[in-house]
């Protein structure tokens, strides 16, 4: 079904020229078969940072899509400076190899989410200012 589905987002007019991530909730999905179907459409696994949920570390496009849930509890966590170090050297790395980085904070229930992603922007480039 996956594969038909990526099919059909390829041969859709609009939805060709658009990025797709795909954030999965099971762990079934997290295999090699979906890696490669993602793979060869060039769409995204999303990295999901969360406790709550499985996850993989794979990138499957040529552009990455991170979603920051909240590292402790789930959409309330306020991430440190050594976690948010730690993605930001990943993000260099990933924009070293060309690669388009998409991240979104969702750890918003307490207002982190806003602060969180301007740390991160500071850390990945420290000249911009925020």
């Amino acid at each position: 079904r996956l594969m038909d589905f990526c099919d059909v987002l390829r041969r859709n007019k609009i939805a060709k020229n658009l990025s797709h991530a795909f954030e999965f909730r099971s762990e079934s999905w997290f295999c090699d078969e979906v890696y490669e179907i993602l793979k060869k459409h060039n769409f995204a696994l999303c990295l999901a940072h969360s406790n709550a949920w499985p996850n993989a570390k794979i990138v499957t496009a040529n552009y990455v899509y991170l979603r920051f849930h909240g590292g402790e509890i789930l959409f309330t966590s306020n991430y440190s400076k050594k976690e948010l170090g730690k993605w930001a050297e990943k993000i260099k790395k990933w924009l070293g190899e060309g690669k388009d980085v998409y991240a979104y904070f969702n750890n918003d229930a307490l207002g982190y989410a806003p602060k969180n992603a301007k740390q991160l922007l500071k850390l990945i480039s420290p000249r911009t200012i925020w």
